[in-house]
């Protein structure tokens, strides 16, 4: 008669690092995805994108920033005329420096303008009236860029940038790291110790999640519309 092996039969099946590293990666590229496809100005992917970061808010708790994208495919798929959705995504980008891949959304480059008017261009005196900010606002990107030819001409403002940083030995360091502790290689029955050691799988989670929250905002919509 075989004796049972009882350690084999407690060892859970399966891997937490591992898995746990691949949820990483997955998320890290989806989020690399989002930001890529506003630096290049692609506003199809960034639809795309936030229809996967919907769920990623709704796994994580975050409700409210998972009801206003739904709301805002809903309203790009279902609402708007075809000429309302053109305007909406062709204006929530902008390329101030018409680089390659320098487009930002335009809230952001609001708060850019907002921090010049305030840091940049101080108005002292006499000149701290509204109407010296109604002339002088639209005339900020214009000012801005003159004032960083000058500096860079004269020398007087060396900035805060620097070369760009050689990587190659911390990538080398990274990768024998993790080779060394088998984080990307599957080790079965693998655990980690602690209530937080498996990490969810957000994606999974949202879409879990989305049915009641789908079947309140169809009420809502419903009303509104009648």
């Amino acid at each position: 008669m075989a004796e049972s092996n009882t350690d084999a039969e407690t060892v859970p099946a399966g891997d937490m690092v591992y898995e746990n590293a691949v949820l990483m990666l997955r998320d890290g590229l989806i989020m690399r995805e989002f930001t890529d496809a506003i630096k290049c100005g692609d506003s199809g992917r960034i639809i795309i994108s936030l229809k996967t970061l919907a769920l990623y808010y709704r796994g994580s708790g975050r409700t409210k920033y998972a009801y206003e994208i739904l709301v805002l495919i809903h309203n790009l798929n279902h609402v708007w005329l075809k000429c309302l959705r053109d305007v909406v995504i062709k204006n929530w980008l902008v390329n101030p420096m018409d680089h390659t891949e320098g487009f930002v959304p335009v809230d952001l480059l609001q708060e850019h303008m907002n921090l010049w008017i305030k840091t940049i261009y101080q108005a002292q005196g006499s000149n701290t009236l509204w109407e010296w900010l109604e002339m002088i606002s639209p005339c900020i990107n214009i000012l801005w860029t003159l004032a960083t030819q000058v500096n860079s001409t004269l020398g007087d403002k060396q900035g805060v940038k620097h070369h760009e940083l050689d990587l190659s030995n911390d990538i080398r360091e990274l990768m024998k790291v993790l080779h060394t502790h088998q984080v990307y290689s599957q080790v079965i029955g693998r655990t980690i110790d602690g209530e937080k050691g498996s990490v969810p799988d957000l994606l999974v989670g949202g879409l879990h999640g989305l049915k009641k929250p789908l079947e309140e905002y169809n009420e809502l919509f419903e009303q509104l519309r009648t």
